[in-house]
């Protein structure tokens, strides 16, 4: 959490480095930033009322369990295809 508000602390520090990066104008990473602290706030007025209602510690378990389980699930998924692929002699 620290670090994504840091980010929108410093990103004028990166302002310059993307528009030569991405070869774009200051109006486009503009957009850029107004949507992060769009999201921002919004994340806040729904997860600041989630931790109010059920508690901190609930919401940093669902914080560090979730992550972990979506990529279990996508990893799963992943060897389920490769190998069903491989019963059909795609790897051949």
């Amino acid at each position: 959490m620290h670090l994504s508000i840091g980010e929108i602390y410093t990103f004028s520090v990166f302002n310059n480095p993307l528009v030569e990066r991405f070869g774009t104008g200051l109006t486009p990473i503009g957009i850029i930033f107004s949507i992060s602290i769009v999201m921002l706030g919004l994340s806040a007025a729904v997860l600041g009322t989630w931790v109010e209602r059920v508690g901190r510690n609930v919401v940093w378990f669902a914080s560090r369990t979730a992550p972990s389980a979506v990529s279990f699930q996508r990893s799963a998924i992943g060897a389920w295809l490769i190998a069903d692929r491989s019963r059909e002699g795609g790897f051949s």
